[in-house]
């Protein structure tokens, strides 16, 4: 504490006051100048923007010199305060500057939303000046501590200067006809103390000053750093749609918050959520769900977001066959006995003689070969067969056996309460030709079907 002592002299101390006078001064004449640019500014757009720029500019460094003063003066007021209470130099020429510094750090602690609020203007920070509004809005009712502030200001620059030059010449403020009338109330104010009543007395106006300064300082800063906290995610409802495999999430609702707060509403309609692998969601994925928010907006607000993101299951989606394997053995076997009988139907009513009676008859019936294909955005599959028939066709005594192809679509494959549910079969005449299987699949994977949605059927 002695090296410390070294340099908090008081001539150190008046320099600092001095110094900070200045800088109260200095911001009074930028603020001047730029009011006074604004209204002495041509007629035309150019002058006016030429004038607002540089008054904007101005604005913006007498705000950064407002937050280096009251840098300096919370260091005046400790360093002063140290002077008093531990060094025990309670003299005048060391209590009067503190008590002014005292007083010219509440009203500037008072004053730093307000300061804050023009420097979003003078930035042209928008969020900035959404969040402020309140401030800006109330800027009028500053113009009092203002004038407080900045009087504090010049009263301890005029006593610095004044004390310096005392100190200067070996002077002292003891030496004045104060020293005898601050004596006098010295000595009543110890006689007073001596009385039980009236240093109880004492310590209560005591205690009461030291919560007052505690609590302006305290709630100052506390107004300066607080922040609003602000979860984003948890009350908003997801809900999904679609097919198992190809959902989609859908947010409804917004987060718990001050709707009387227009800033912070504001800011809530900027927020947008996005959901992982949208678009492509299965049942029982568990997929993130994230708020995008602008940080800068949300700093400037004194928002604290304290959850942005959380996990959710995929519950709800329309189940869908998407392979042949996902349909049951039960409906498995209903959608191939369905194509079989249409097939037979088909074969049965096919005609080789157009005049006379004609008899067919269907010696066999065989699947050879089978696709699946599912359409991603209908929820449907749909199963292809290609049967092969054995056709006996006997005509006037004469008997003819042919062997003839055709492709079946059952079409609409789609999970329902009651199982597969309606199928729509739809049977084709596809090729002719003895001992030709092999042609025949080529046949339709050239123009019906893609070779690569084959699949294995036990027949």
């Amino acid at each position: 504490m002695e090296s410390l002592r070294k340099y908090l002299t008081n001539k150190n101390l008046y320099i600092a006051n001095i110094v900070s006078g200045g800088l109260m001064i200095l911001m009074a004449l930028i603020c001047y100048s730029g009011v006074g640019n604004l209204s002495n500014s041509g007629s035309s757009w150019s002058d006016y923007a030429s004038a607002l720029s540089n008054s904007l500019s101005g604005l913006s460094f007498a705000c950064i010199l407002y937050y280096i003063d009251l840098l300096l003066v919370i260091l005046l007021v400790i360093g002063w305060g140290l002077k008093i209470f531990y060094f025990k130099e309670k003299k005048e020429m060391t209590v009067i500057p503190f008590v002014i510094s005292v007083v010219a750090l509440l009203f500037e602690i008072y004053g730093v939303s307000t300061v804050s609020a023009l420097s979003s203007v003078a930035r042209m920070d928008f969020g900035g000046m959404l969040s402020s509004a309140y401030n800006l809005q109330n800027i009028e009712s500053m113009k009092i501590p203002f004038i407080i502030l900045f009087l504090a200001h010049i009263s301890y620059l005029i006593v610095a200067i004044l004390f310096m030059r005392m100190d200067k010449k070996g002077e002292s403020v003891n030496s004045t006809k104060f020293e005898k009338g601050t004596e006098n109330l010295i000595k009543k104010l110890q006689t007073f103390a001596r009385d039980p009543k009236g240093k109880k007395t004492l310590i209560g106006i005591v205690s009461v000053c030291a919560v007052v300064l505690v609590g302006c300082v305290g709630f100052g800063l506390y107004n300066m750093f607080k922040k609003t906290p602000l979860d984003l995610v948890s009350d908003v409802q997801v809900t999904f749609s679609g097919y198992d495999g190809e959902g989609s999430a859908t947010i409804e609702g917004t987060a718990d918050y001050d709707h009387t707060n227009a800033d912070i509403t504001s800011f809530i309609y900027g927020v947008t959520y996005e959901v992982e692998n949208n678009g492509e969601l299965s049942n029982g994925d568990e997929v993130t769900i994230t708020a995008n928010y602008s940080k800068e907006t949300a700093n400037s607000l004194k928002l604290d977001v304290t959850k942005a993101s959380k996990t959710i299951e995929v519950e709800g989606l329309e189940e869908v066959y998407r392979t042949w394997d996902d349909l049951s053995k039960e409906d498995q076997k209903t959608v191939l006995d369905r194509t079989y009988d249409k097939v037979m139907k088909k074969a049965k009513d096919t005609t080789y003689q157009y005049f006379g009676k004609e008899t067919i008859t269907v010696n066999s019936l065989n699947q050879i070969a089978a696709y699946y294909t599912y359409a991603k955005g209908s929820g449907e599959g749909s199963l292809k067969l290609i049967y092969k028939a054995d056709i006996t066709s006997t005509y006037d005594g004469d008997t003819v056996n042919h062997v003839e192809y055709y492709m079946a679509t059952a079409s609409g494959l789609k999970p329902t309460k009651d199982g597969i549910g309606k199928i729509s079969v739809d049977v084709s005449y596809l090729y002719s030709q003895d001992d030709s299987e092999q042609e025949a699949i080529e046949d339709a994977e050239d123009y019906r079907v893609d070779a690569e949605d084959k699949i294995d059927i036990e027949k």
